[in-house]
């Protein structure tokens, strides 16, 4: 069924103030996945302790001993 009343000019000012927040809401969503975007690529994926382009992971052992692993991404 539809509304028996549906005049869109008495409508429209009960309706700006919703609208509104919803557009400031999707700017808010759109700067801040644009703000996420260029803060992954300023990041990047590249290691930050490692100066010789090998990375070491240490493992701890259930015997108290620990284990170094050294390689490089290609391996």
């Amino acid at each position: 069924m539809s509304a028996p009343d549906t005049n869109t000019e008495t409508q429209h000012p009960a309706h700006k103030t919703p609208l509104a927040g919803i557009a400031i809401g999707v700017g808010v969503a759109v700067a801040l996945l644009i703000a996420l975007m260029v803060w992954l690529a300023y990041n990047g994926n590249e290691p930050r302790d490692a100066s010789d382009g090998a990375a070491a992971v240490q493992i701890e052992t259930p015997t108290g001993g620990s284990l170094t692993i050294t390689g490089t991404a290609s391996d």
